[in-house]
């Protein structure tokens, strides 16, 4: 697969991993194009977890595209003269941090 985003990073969407807490893995159509892209562990050297501390850093971190996406429209935004798409730009927003405080789509 060759690296067709203009991103330094994996490209989006991430999800949290529905087995493994505390992993964060690219959410892709073809198992091929799945991995992981990070893990969110309470004691690095042990690799252990609390399920309960690290889930929702790991949300928080898998909605990490999402959130340099809706930055960028953002920016276009202000240096746009039309504020218009403010309102839909900001019910975009509540609905990302939605989505990393695990109230949303897990």
């Amino acid at each position: 697969m060759t690296n067709e985003h203009k991103e330094p990073w994996t490209p989006g969407p991430w999800r949290v991993h529905p087995k493994y807490g505390n992993q964060i893995i690219r959410d892709a159509e073809r198992k091929d194009d799945r991995k992981q892209v990070c893990m969110v562990a309470t004691r690095v050297r042990e690799y252990e977890y609390d399920p309960a501390e690290t889930t929702p850093d790991a949300r928080l971190i898998a909605e990490a595209p999402a959130m340099a996406a809706l930055l960028e429209r953002l920016v276009a935004i202000v240096e746009s003269p039309r504020s218009l798409l403010v309102d839909v730009v900001a019910l975009d927003a509540k609905k990302l941090l939605s989505r990393a405080r695990g109230e949303g789509r897990t």
